[in-house]
């Protein structure tokens, strides 16, 4: 079996292991006689946060003493749509000590209709056009902020996106792509480096940049 294969067999088993543990954790650890930190701890998982707003102050200063970020999602606004208080993109786009790659899903992905249906559905988009817009604003924005900061570099997906990932020196920041809520709004786990989850995601994102980086 192929690395990449592999990669994503690990990638589906952590999921399922995330979702079980979000949903019934209390009653399995209840069951097993297992203290909740004790497991966390197993699975890497350092903190966990209700959305995007509770972790921004932890992701921007994990961000200031990381030398490297890397990030896999399908929109991308959080790191290339600055201003209207969004300091998270304000703050990585200017930093040129921080080494930056950024996959971005391409507008021509095949799941931009799925995902875009979605997203109006809770009126995120008006429509697909306009879904499709966002998506090559994100990439022309990190088009002209590489001009900008030679230490940023970014290339574009067609791959189906249910995760955002968010990689630095020390952790993972990952969330997961709900079908009636923006990814902004969803919970998000801090999960140390030394873990097979962080692993898995990092050499994930490896897969895909040598796939989608000419």
């Amino acid at each position: 079996m192929s690395p990449f294969f592999e990669n994503l067999i690990i990638e589906f088993v952590a999921e399922v292991i995330i979702a079980i543990l979000l949903a019934f954790g209390g009653y399995i650890f209840y069951i097993l006689k297992i203290k909740p930190y004790k497991l966390s701890r197993i699975l890497g998982i350092v903190e966990t946060f209700k959305n995007q707003d509770k972790a921004k102050k932890d992701m921007l200063r994990e961000f200031r003493s990381s030398s490297s970020l890397r990030v896999f999602t399908m929109r991308g606004d959080t790191f290339t749509k600055t201003g209207n208080g969004n300091n998270i993109a304000d703050a990585v786009l200017s930093n040129t000590n921080l080494h930056q790659n950024y996959i971005i899903s391409n507008a021509d992905n095949p799941f931009v209709e799925d995902r875009g249906k979605e997203l109006i559905e809770i009126k995120k988009f008006v429509s697909i056009e306009a879904f499709r817009n966002d998506l090559k604003s994100s990439l022309n924005i990190l088009e002209t902020a590489k001009k900008q900061n030679t230490n940023i570099d970014f290339c574009s997906h067609m791959e189906i996106v249910r995760e955002r990932i968010i990689l630095i020196d020390d952790f993972l920041y990952l969330s997961f792509i709900d079908n009636k809520t923006p990814t902004k709004n969803t919970p998000v786990l801090k999960i140390c480096k030394q873990s097979s989850i962080y692993s898995s995601y990092s050499a994930f994102f490896e897969d895909n940049w040598k796939k989608y980086k000419k």
